[in-house]
C-alpha cells in the first residue's frame, strides 16, 4: 500500500503554509531595509536633524531659506550652521546618500521647500550623468520616512517598488558579521554631525585623486531638470545649480576642470549654475577625509563662505 504525502493529501495547506512563509519573508524584507538596517536608521535620523534645522530657521511661514540639495558631497560641504551664526544666510544642508539617487534626494527636498526658498542643486555629476534617476536605496529610504509621495513629485505614477524592500544576502550577513567581530554597524555615527546637519568624519584612508569627471547630463537628468524647473516655477522656488567639490592631483586637476565647465555648460541650458574660477576642483589633499568629495570640517567651512559670497553677489540672494 503506497501511503500519499501531506502535500498529496492536503494540497490547500501547502499553499496556505507557502502563503505564510512568502508573507512573513516579506514583512522580514520590508522592515530590514527601511527600520532595522543600520544604513537607513543613520540616514532617516540625519534628514530628522537637518529637517529640525530647517524649521528652526523660519521664523516665520514666510521667511525664505536657501536647500542645498545632494548626495554625500554635500552633506560633507556645507555648514549650515556656521553660515547662519557668522555670515547672516539661511542655508540648510539636505546633503544625504547620493546612493539614493537623484530623484529620491530632490523630492526629499521639494518635500520641506515653500514659497520663497531658493534650491540649490548641488547633485554629483556622476549622478547626472547616470541613466537611471531612481535608486532601491531611494525607495527603501522613502519608505523608511514613510514620505513615499517624494518619488513622484514630478507627478509620476510610483509603483510599490517590491523588488527595492528586498535587503540581500550582503546586507544580512555584513550586519551579522560586524556585530560577532564588534565593529560599528555603520561608518558614520550621529555624533559625528554638527549642528546644521554638516556631516564629518575622523577618516582619512581610502582618498584617490579624480582623474575625469562627467561632461553631460544624461537624458534622464535633463527630464528630471526640466521637470524640477518647471515644478520650482509654479511653486514660486528659485533654482541654482552648484557642483560640490572635488579632490584631483596636479597632473589632472586641469583635465577634471575641464570636464566640469563642459558640465556646467549643459546644465546651465537648464537652469542658471554658479561658476566657480576652479570649477570646485582642489588639489590640497588635506582638505579631503574619506572621500575624493568629503570635504574636512575646516575646508567645509571655507568652501562655505565661498558658496554664501557668491550667492549674495551674484544671485541675490539672503
Amino acid at each position: 500500500m503506497i501511503r500519499a504525502s501531506f502535500s498529496d493529501r492536503h494540497p490547500a495547506g501547502m499553499i496556505a503554509i507557502a502563503c505564510v512563509a512568502l508573507l512573513v519573508a516579506t514583512i522580514f524584507s520590508y522592515y530590514q531595509t527601511t527600520q532595522w538596517n543600520p544604513e537607513m536608521r543613520f540616514w532617516k535620523a540625519a534628514a530628522a536633524a537637518k529637517s529640525e534645522w530647517m524649521d528652526s530657521l523660519r521664523k516665520s511661514k514666510e521667511t525664505p531659506v536657501i536647500i542645498c540639495l545632494g548626495g554625500s558631497a554635500t552633506g560633507f560641504g556645507i555648514d549650515a550652521e556656521y553660515a547662519d551664526r557668522e555670515l547672516g544666510c539661511r542655508l540648510v544642508n539636505f546633503g544625504l546618500h547620493a546612493g539614493m539617487g537623484a530623484d529620491a534626494l530632490t523630492g526629499f527636498a521639494l518635500s520641506k521647500a515653500k514659497k520663497g526658498d531658493t534650491l540649490l542643486v548641488m547633485l554629483e555629476p556622476e549622478l547626472l550623468a547616470d541613466s537611471e534617476m531612481e535608486a532601491a536605496l531611494g525607495v527603501q529610504f522613502s519608505h523608511a520616512i514613510g514620505e513615499r509621495e517624494i518619488l513622484n513629485w514630478d507627478g509620476a505614477t510610483s509603483s510599490f517598488h517590491l523588488a527595492s524592500l528586498r535587503p540581500g544576502a550582503s546586507n544580512i550577513f555584513g550586519v551579522i558579521g560586524k556585530i560577532l567581530m564588534g565593529r560599528p554597524m555603520y561608518r558614520y555615527q550621529l555624533r559625528d554631525m554638527r549642528k546644521g546637519g554638516l556631516l564629518t568624519t575622523p577618516v582619512t584612508s581610502g582618498l584617490a585623486a579624480r582623474n575625469s569627471s562627467p561632461e553631460s547630463l544624461s537624458e534622464s537628468a535633463k527630464k528630471l531638470l526640466k521637470d524640477l524647473v518647471s515644478v520650482a516655477r509654479e511653486r514660486k522656488i528659485e533654482i541654482i545649480y552648484g557642483l560640490p567639490w572635488v579632490y584631483s592631483d596636479e597632473g589632472n586637476a586641469h583635465l577634471v576642470r575641464r570636464d566640469r565647465s563642459k558640465f556646467l555648460n549643459d546644465v546651465e541650458k537648464i537652469m542658471p549654475v554658479i561658476y566657480e574660477d576652479d570649477f570646485g576642483v582642489s588639489t590640497e589633499k588635506i582638505n579631503f577625509r574619506d572621500s575624493p568629495q568629503h570635504l574636512s570640517e575646516t575646508a567645509a567651512r571655507r568652501r562655505t563662505e565661498r558658496l554664501v559670497k557668491i550667492l549674495q553677489e551674484k544671485f541675490v540672494v539672503r
